[in-house]
Formats: C-alpha cells, sequence, structure tokens
C-alpha cells in the first residue's frame, strides 16, 4: 500500500503497519516472517493473496475524541503513544463500518454523549466495537461506555438501526 493511494494518514495511525510497502511486497515480507518462524517445525505453503489488499476488516475498533472546533469524530488508538489519530475513512475497514462510525459521531453530538477524555478521565463513550459478519451480512455493534446505561438509549438505538438497517446486536 502506497500511502497516496489508500490512506492519508497511515503515518499516523500505525494501523496498517506495512503501508510503506507495496502489496506485493507485503506479501513476500509475510512470507519471509512466517518461514522465520515457523521453519523448523515445517515448511509454510505460499501466503495467498487477498481478493482486494483494502476493506476486507470486518472488525473495526475506534475511538472516538472532539476536535478542535468542538465536533466529535472518530479514529484509530494508537496505544504507543495513547493518542488518537482522526479520520473519517480507514481503507481497511468495509464501507459499511466507515459510514457506522460517521454515523455515530452525528448520533453521539444529538444525544450529547460525550468521547471520553482518557487523560482527564471524564466522559461517556469510551470506545466502539463493530463486527461484520461477510456471509450474512449482517452487523454487530458494541459500545463500551463509562456508565451502564444513557437516558435516551432505546430512541438511539431505533435511530442507527433505522439509518443501518443490518446493525442486529447493539
Amino acid at each position: 500500500m502506497s500511502e497516496s493511494v489508500y490512506c492519508n494518514v497511515c503515518k499516523k495511525c500505525n494501523g496498517c503497519q506495512l503501508s510503506n510497502l507495496g502489496y506485493n511486497d507485503q506479501l513476500k515480507y509475510k512470507q519471509k516472517q512466517l518461514g522465520l518462524r515457523f521453519n523448523r517445525l515445517y515448511k509454510p505453503e505460499r501466503i495467498l493473496p487477498a481478493p482486494s489488499p483494502v476493506e476486507y476488516r470486518n472488525k473495526a475498533q475506534i475511538v472516538f475524541k472532539k476536535d478542535s472546533k468542538g465536533k466529535i469524530r472518530w479514529g484509530i488508538y494508537q496505544s504507543a503513544e495513547k493518542g488518537i489519530t482522526l479520520t473519517e475513512n480507514c481503507p481497511l475497514h468495509t464501507k459499511r463500518a466507515n459510514l457506522v462510525a460517521n454515523t455515530l459521531c452525528n448520533l453521539f453530538e444529538k444525544y450529547g454523549l460525550s468521547p471520553f477524555d482518557f487523560k482527564r478521565k471524564k466522559g461517556f463513550v469510551r470506545s466502539v466495537l463493530i463486527r461484520e459478519g461477510f456471509s450474512s451480512g449482517e452487523m454487530l455493534l458494541l459500545l463500551v461506555c463509562s456508565k451502564a446505561s444513557f437516558k435516551s438509549e432505546a430512541e438511539f438505538c431505533r435511530e442507527i438501526t433505522k439509518i443501518h438497517p443490518y446493525i442486529k446486536s447493539i
């Protein structure tokens, strides 16, 4: 993957650690690593390329924060730097996962659900996990929050499933 083709924040995000390599070079690197780790046990077969080097992750784990204008945005947590790289589109997530993440930002604003600030230890939404069944087409949405419930949760759930009817579990 090259930064200019796939993702404009890959250098900051580190969600795709091999983004500095083209896809064929990524496969060669992975094949070499597999051989280094397992050659004594067995000879690894050739790594098969994915049908597409993008939109293949069926799990998206995202976090939220307010940008400099106070708008809630989503991004990827950087564990090494304990920061968040904001984006509106992760090329490794499915289009639907990206759409749901963007919808969540709007709904969090509407329902007054603030992103959790890990430095100040304040806020409501800590993170969200989106899992998509590629065979079923269904989606699970897991909200990790600082409290067990919130005032308008039933209305929130109805609204997001109306916008994204493939969400079957929240």
